[in-house]
């Protein structure tokens, strides 16, 4: 191994780590001092919560780092590290040497074996994309290319990187295309299935469809979504917060180009001049445990955030992931032009980060 595609030191900033997070498979920054000794580490969803107080990623790292972390000495057992995961709930654990320099990092899946193997996944791809039109006159929106291959394709490929191969898609506008370029998945090394509405179900209605209830939890996304968001991050991140539905939110800024004022009643108090407002908003990726399908009517128009009312009415937990990585809508010809120059330009690649 490596170890210096996990260093980092105390003044980086935050974008500086999410880079070094990206480039290695663990998700795990490890933050060391001037002589190399371990001081701190950093994970994703150490930085995915920082990011929920709206604050900036150019802070320094120090923001965000655990000085307290679980550790293991090179000599250590296996019996022991795998006690040690389990006991703490933890997926990397830095391995460091009698000098307290890090010299590996042990994750859990490749000392347990452990993979996505129970997780579904589910991609929407039943809407007619009326504001594509005349492109989507022949062809349903999830299939317009992005690069080399459809968008749909990309979806497929992504969830593929993050060792999802059973894929549900919910098909109904021009069906026969995506089910006669995709069949069985076989080519792709996946399992998919077809959901098919005989009319509109919104974007949940489908999950009722399901032939048997998940034992495992449920990715679901939207079709005509363009990014490289690290399905496997996401599916962590909400087992770590025990939550019963999680959604990637996307980080969204108003910049208000007059001075806002702060008033009581008719009083002024100040003025903000030219603020920019932080807002997160729903990115169309869930993950969703089994138990929360049953919550989807049968036969009814019924969409996300209708089951997001539901479950938070109930007083379930539900988190919010925060996403860093390209992330573009398809939802004009405006959103489609940008991703496909995103692509050509570099500036989005296919496959999950990290």
């Amino acid at each position: 191994m490596d170890i210096n595609g996990y260093i980092v030191r105390p003044h980086d900033s935050i974008k500086d780590v999410v880079e070094v997070i990206i480039g290695n498979k663990d998700g795990i920054a490890l933050v060391v001092d001037e002589k190399g000794g371990l001081v701190a580490t950093i994970t994703d969803g150490d930085i995915r919560r920082f990011m929920l107080t709206g604050a900036d990623l150019t802070a320094p790292c120090s923001r965000v780092m655990n000085e307290k972390p679980v550790v293991a000495h090179e000599a250590v057992s296996r019996e022991e590290l795998i006690q040690t995961i389990k006991q703490h709930r933890i997926r990397n654990i830095p391995i460091v040497n009698s000098q307290g320099m890090p010299v590996a990092v042990i994750n859990s899946n490749d000392l347990i074996g452990e993979t996505q193997s129970d997780t579904v996944a589910v991609v929407m791809a039943g809407g007619e994309g009326r504001r594509l039109r005349p492109l989507t006159e022949q062809i349903p929106k999830p299939m317009l290319p992005i690069g080399d291959r459809p968008l749909l394709e990309q979806i497929i490929r992504n969830l593929k990187t993050a060792e999802i191969d059973n894929i549900y898609i919910s098909v109904n506008y021009r069906a026969d295309i995506i089910e006669d370029h995709f069949q069985d998945g076989t080519s792709l090394g996946v399992k998919i299935h077809y959901l098919r509405e005989e009319k509109r179900l919104g974007t949940a209605g489908a999950l009722s469809q399901f032939p048997l209830t998940p034992s495992g939890p449920v990715l679901v996304t939207n079709g005509d979504v363009v990014t490289n968001v690290n399905f496997s991050r996401l599916l962590e991140f909400h087992r770590e917060h025990r939550a019963v539905m999680s959604l990637a939110a996307m980080d969204y800024r108003l910049n208000i180009p007059y001075g806002v004022l702060d008033l009581a009643g008719h009083y002024v108090l100040g003025l903000d001049e030219k603020p920019t407002k932080h807002f997160l908003c729903n990115a169309g990726i869930y993950v969703l445990d089994p138990d929360i399908i049953t919550l989807v009517p049968k036969e009814t128009y019924y969409d996300m955030t209708d089951l997001l009312c539901d479950v938070t009415r109930r007083g379930l937990p539900v988190a919010a992931f925060p996403i860093h990585e390209y992330w573009v809508d398809i939802g004009d010809k405006s959103d489609l032009k940008k991703a496909q120059t995103d692509c050509q330009n570099g500036n989005y690649k296919e496959g999950a980060d990290g």
